[in-house]
């Protein structure tokens, strides 16, 4: 509900539609807070974009239950793909793309993804993807995988998108 909200210049929204059933929904609301003329951006992740280098099969299995236990809640990994197209279908204007991928071969990018499967493990479990253990196993693998500095990781890509509400 959005009635009574005054308006905005700028709107911005970060991780938020990926976890969503309805993004476009999200993003008419935010452009009914938007005056004419003002800027909204949007943030959200492109999971296919993660990686380990070299190949970590504790990585694969990770992206695998990520990505499934998104979209059994209705999300979408991916949903930064989507945004430059949503921006325009919903009829924003001078719409500009930029990507940026957290990738490394020390530090925190390293660990968040021993950090999300851990965040994840509940809902894993109660879809029935994965035992306690096996999760177990993965996060160990992961970390392991992100104490070694010969190994590389990316985090998944950032889509940044913005744009303008046009005048009436």
């Amino acid at each position: 509900e959005t009635r009574g909200i005054p308006e905005f210049d700028v709107v911005y929204s970060r991780f938020l539609l990926t976890h969503l059933s309805d993004p476009v929904g999200a993003v008419k609301a935010f452009l009914r807070q938007l005056r004419p003329g003002g800027l909204l951006a949007l943030e959200d992740i492109d999971f296919s974009g993660s990686f380990a280098y070299p190949d970590s099969q504790a990585f694969r299995k990770f992206y695998d239950l990520y990505c499934t236990v998104v979209r059994n809640r209705g999300g979408d990994p991916n949903m930064g793909q989507r945004l430059p197209l949503i921006m325009k279908e919903c009829g924003l204007e001078a719409i500009q793309v930029s990507v940026v991928q957290p990738t490394g071969l020390t530090g925190d990018v390293k660990r968040l993804n021993g950090l999300t499967m851990e965040n994840i493990a509940d809902a894993v479990l109660a879809d029935q993807l994965a035992t306690s253990a096996e999760i177990d196993q993965i996060v160990q693998e992961l970390n392991a995988y992100a104490a070694d500095e010969r190994t590389l990781t990316g985090l998944p890509r950032v889509v940044q998108v913005w744009g303008r509400l046009p005048f009436a």
